[in-house]
């Protein structure tokens, strides 16, 4: 009898015991490392140009503004003159491998600070992105303005600007010579 209550017992864990998988339902976590984001891309992204902000420039001031927001491209330092003057001895934009382009806001007595977001080709013209913050207001009057050099890319026409995320200005290149 002791066998038979020893099998019996043997008998009941094996059966509770199986080697047969289950699938669990549960969604992974952040954790596992396991999971990936299948998104499929499927436009490439734009080819991006190289820019900087040129320091050591200012409007002149009897610069006329008509808009908000002015737009200048320059291919000599002799067609700046009339519009950004040099504020350092060593101010001097390479026109050769750069567009030179400035920017020029109405006088304001609110602080303006104008950056460069990203420059890339677009299908027919090279896109620029700027951002014009406003903040405190300040005692004097400034007339806010930033120059930027753009790195030059031939075989495109039209420079295409986008400020604050809307479509600004068009400013036409003029072939290099």
């Amino acid at each position: 009898m002791k066998n038979t209550v020893c099998l019996l017992l043997l008998a009941i864990s094996l059966t509770n015991c199986s080697t047969k998988k289950t699938e669990t339902t549960e969604s992974p976590t952040a954790a596992d490392s396991d999971v990936v984001d299948t998104v499929e891309v499927t436009t490439p992204a734009n080819p991006s140009l190289a820019f900087s902000p040129l320091d050591g420039f200012a409007p002149v001031n009897k610069l006329a503004l008509d808009d908000s927001v002015n737009y200048y491209i320059f291919s000599s330092t002799e067609g700046m003159k009339g519009i950004f003057a040099s504020t350092a001895a060593d101010a001097n934009p390479d026109f050769l491998i750069n567009y030179v382009v400035g920017l020029a806001c109405k006088p304001t007595t609110a602080l303006t600070t104008i950056t460069m977001d990203k420059v890339e080709i677009g299908p027919e013209s090279i896109d620029v992105y700027v951002t014009i913050q406003y903040g405190e207001q300040q005692k004097s009057v400034t007339r806010p303005a930033r120059l930027f050099a753009i790195e030059r890319r031939d075989g495109y026409s039209k420079m295409q600007f986008y400020v604050n995320g809307k479509k600004g200005n068009m400013l036409l290149l003029l072939p290099t010579e």
